[in-house]
């Protein structure tokens, strides 16, 4: 995933599901895609490695879900 300005990416954001735990949400601009690519899978549990908006910034639309 990436957030992108007029079709050019300006930085990459990356997740990892590993046996239903999510480490990372990506950022608020990805969230929709992050949540879409989860659909179909089971998350039990999320793990934040630090406060930064691109590994935090899904948590409210993955809690809402």
């Amino acid at each position: 995933m990436g957030r992108d300005l007029g079709g050019k990416v300006l930085y990459w954001v990356s997740a990892y599901l590993i046996n239903g735990l999510l480490v990372d949400t990506g950022c608020k601009h990805t969230a929709e895609e992050m949540v879409a690519c989860l659909q179909d899978r089971e998350v039990s549990e999320v793990l934040i490695t630090y406060y930064h908006e691109d590994h935090i910034g899904g948590c409210a639309l993955h809690q809402k879900k």
